[in-house]
């Protein structure tokens, strides 16, 4: 801990850079921690999304689990769903989103493969 001595350390010190694009991308997102208690919730709400490419954050293992394409095609998540982990490190995409970008992550070092070299969907 830093003592600063009533602003003595640096006085008027504030942060007012906001990240507009983020901004705009989470408010057209599926809220995960919002939407979804359970796994039901969870993809209800990524069926309800509007569009062709669903785009959801603030994912959390409590909600679903260990998600991947095969656990996002179960619930019956509809063409090119990703799911965003609340940490922002780690994405969760369906098969038909895997598929959409399969040519820029053919062989790409950051995507988790199944036992046969499959993507499981998580990047």
């Amino acid at each position: 801990m830093v003592e600063g001595h009533g602003d003595a350390l640096l006085p008027g010190l504030h942060d007012h850079h906001l990240h507009l694009l983020a901004m705009a991308a989470a408010a057209s997102s599926v809220d995960c921690g919002v939407h979804a208690g359970d796994p039901d919730g969870l993809a209800a709400a990524l069926r309800s999304a509007p569009g062709t490419w669903v785009r959801a954050v603030g994912y959390h293992e409590r909600t679903a689990g260990h998600l991947d394409r095969q656990a996002a095609r179960r619930m019956g998540a509809r063409p090119a769903v990703r799911v965003q982990h609340r940490s922002g490190a780690l994405w969760i995409l369906n098969s038909p989103a895997l598929a959409l970008v399969h040519h820029i992550l053919d062989h790409s070092p950051e995507v988790e493969r199944d036992a046969v070299g499959r993507p499981t969907g998580r990047l």
